[in-house]
């Protein structure tokens, strides 16, 4: 979730009906996995896990806790209203560093702890997906699914890789910024690639002109609605001319636009890399 521990802040109150999850980022409370990770996970209070407001475990399980993602939205679908329209917003821990997993996962791959954690990943969403189908909600269900952010490259092999992408997270570079997306609407969106220019937050505008709700007028909303990136392939182009990159430091004389990219060409104002974090070019 990552927007707030508090009851304020947690999702029930903020619009969802019900949630099952951690708070932050797993490398920001104990648990077993974390004790290699870094001095202050070792200096914070034990991981929760939260069903709505109230703490259920504490530290989590993070061996179980995929599992227990994909048997609480089993349950979920099951209990939905009959036709009723429903959303739900997963947020894995994978493949945040610490890099942890559960059962047959562990170990299994070459890649170390990260392809494992990876593997998990994939086995649960994919178990995801398989539910929808069971109850014949595939061509009904609009999937999106993609990434928060780059690789943290400072965490090395446990951080992922950017390919040929230059740099990753925490900066305003391409490797930092730019990561995979991919839609599912089988039935309604032609399978293909592509390579227009849009951003994480479009998702919500997509999703209220999908469901025929208007955007909040009290407030500036960024994102744009992909319906016709979707369903028009042939013709529609990015709704964006340009994204904008804007970047908050501890140095109040850094805060503001970074870089912009508009199109295939982007400019930078200000540049920041993993391996000199401290230096600003």
């Amino acid at each position: 979730w990552h927007l707030g521990q508090r009851a304020e802040f947690l999702p029930t109150a903020r619009g969802f009906d019900s949630y099952f999850g951690v708070p932050y980022s797993v490398d920001m409370g104990q648990s077993p996995w974390t004790a290699w990770s870094n001095t202050s996970s070792r200096e914070s209070p034990p991981l929760p896990l939260l069903r709505d407001a109230a703490v259920v475990e504490q530290p989590t399980n993070l061996s179980a806790l995929s599992a227990r993602y994909v048997a609480r939205f089993e349950q979920l679908v099951d209990e939905r209203d009959a036709g009723a329209p429903f959303c739900f917003s997963v947020a894995f821990s994978h493949v945040h560093t610490p890099n942890f997993c559960g059962g047959t996962f562990c170990g299994a791959s070459r890649r170390g702890r990260f392809g494992d954690a990876l593997a998990a990943l994939d086995a649960s969403a994919g178990a995801m997906l398989d539910k929808l189908a069971d109850a014949a909600l595939t061509e009904q269900t609009v999937v999106f699914f993609t990434s928060d952010n780059g690789p943290w490259l400072i965490q090395r092999l446990e951080g992922g890789s950017a390919g040929p992408l230059f740099e990753g997270k925490a900066t305003t570079w391409e490797g930092g910024m730019r990561v995979p997306g991919v839609v599912a609407w089988p039935g309604t969106v032609a399978p293909r690639v592509s390579a227009d220019v849009v951003a994480t937050y479009d998702i919500f505008s997509t999703m209220l002109a999908l469901a025929g709700v208007a955007a909040p007028s009290d407030r500036t909303i960024d994102g744009r609605d992909l319906t016709p990136l979707l369903l028009e392939p042939a013709t529609a182009v990015s709704p964006h001319a340009c994204v904008f990159y804007w970047h908050g430091t501890s140095d109040d004389a850094l805060d503001g636009l970074w870089a912009a990219r508009c199109g295939a060409y982007k400019a930078h104002f200000v540049t920041n890399t993993h391996w000199n974090s401290t230096g600003v070019v």
